[in-house]
This record gives structure tokens, sequence and C-alpha cells, in this order.
């Protein structure tokens, strides 16, 4: 018991010679069955030289850390880095407001898989046409190219973009049977050679 009162389950533990203290959760709120559960793993970690309250904190700071990094916040800083006119810009956020915002916009970056982006695609190539698909291709790409350069995502979940716009032979396959491997920009370039319209380039 703590001088509030409170009630804490404490894990006991030395390490670099030290005494040291971590605690698991207040009771009754944490059952004790979840207190040896934590306490078990925080001996694990005082085995390998970690101090689990420094871990638990790392951990805490990771999660808001990622929570804050939301696809929707990170388009907002893309946009501002682009040299672009004010009507780009709108046009740009309207077709994200369009065909992405309503599926990643509040997630995590992080927590985006190249599955999910070709989920959008096809979506925006069915609904909006291939124009629109290829622009929000692009776009996305850009958008996670800049949260990789920041050290905010380790791999991106679209693969091509703005790279990939030289004219290249089609699938013959449709594009939403490409393996995901194969890259959700595969997708955004087969459905491009199957019209006459071109996509705009950014």
């Amino acid at each position: 018991m703590i001088p509030s009162g409170s009630k804490l389950w404490r894990f006991k533990y030395q390490l670099f010679g030290k005494e040291n203290r971590f605690a698991s959760g207040s009771y009754p709120e944490t059952s004790l069955k979840v207190a040896r559960e934590k306490a078990e793993a925080a001996r694990k970690q005082v085995k390998q030289g970690l101090h689990p309250a420094r871990e638990q904190q790392l951990v805490r700071l990771k999660s808001a850390n990622e929570q804050t990094n939301t696809f929707e916040a990170i388009v907002q800083e893309w946009i501002a880095r682009k040299d672009w006119e004010d009507i780009t810009k709108k046009r740009r956020l309207d077709m994200l407001q369009l065909v992405v915002f309503a599926t990643v916009g509040k997630m995590p970056l992080k927590a985006i898989t190249p599955p999910i982006v070709l989920s959008i695609l096809q979506k925006a190539a069915e609904k909006n046409g291939p124009t629109v698909m290829a622009e929000a291709n692009r776009t996305m790409f850009g958008i996670v190219e800049l949260a990789t350069e920041t050290f905010r995502v380790d791999v991106s979940p679209c693969i091509g973009g703005a790279k990939h716009r030289r004219k290249t032979r089609p699938s013959t396959r449709p594009p939403w049977k490409l393996r995901t491997s194969e890259s959700c920009c595969a997708m955004s370039r087969g459905m491009a050679a199957t019209t006459k319209r071109s996509a705009p380039l950014c």
C-alpha cells in the first residue's frame, strides 16, 4: 500500500547491484493472475538486463506516437510541403476524402498493410474510374514515402507510385488478381493501359 491509500502489485528485483521495484497494476483492478503474468514477463526482462519499468514506458510512448502518426495527420504535413496552388491542394484533399480517408484516415500509419491499400484502389477503380484510382495510388505512395523518409514507418505498404509512370506492358490478369507482392501500383498501370484516358501527372 502506498501513502495515498492505493494498493499496488509490485515486483521486486535487482539489476546491476541495485534493488528496484516494478508496479504491475493496482488492486483490485488488476487480478492476481494478471499481476503474476506481468511479474513473470518482468522477470524475463530482468534476465536480459532490461528494466521492466523503462520498457513499459517505452511501449507507452511508442503506442502514443503511433496513434499520433495517423494517415490523415501525415497527409496534412505532406500537402503543406507541396509548392502547389491552393486549388490543387484542395483537389488532392477532396480526392483523398472521397476514396481513402474513410478506410485509413484515422488509422496509425504502421497499421496500414498492402492488402488494405489494394482494397482501396480496387474500390476507387470500380466506383470512381481508373483515373481517380491512379491518382489515389500516386498520392498514397508519396504520403507513405514521406513517413518512411522521416522514420515513422519501416516499410511502405505501397510500392511504386511516381517512379513507375513509364509505359509498361499491361498485365493479362485483372488487377485485383495480382499478388500483393507484385505491388499495388501494378494495378494502376494495368488498368490505365486498358483505357484511352491517361492519368494526370502529379
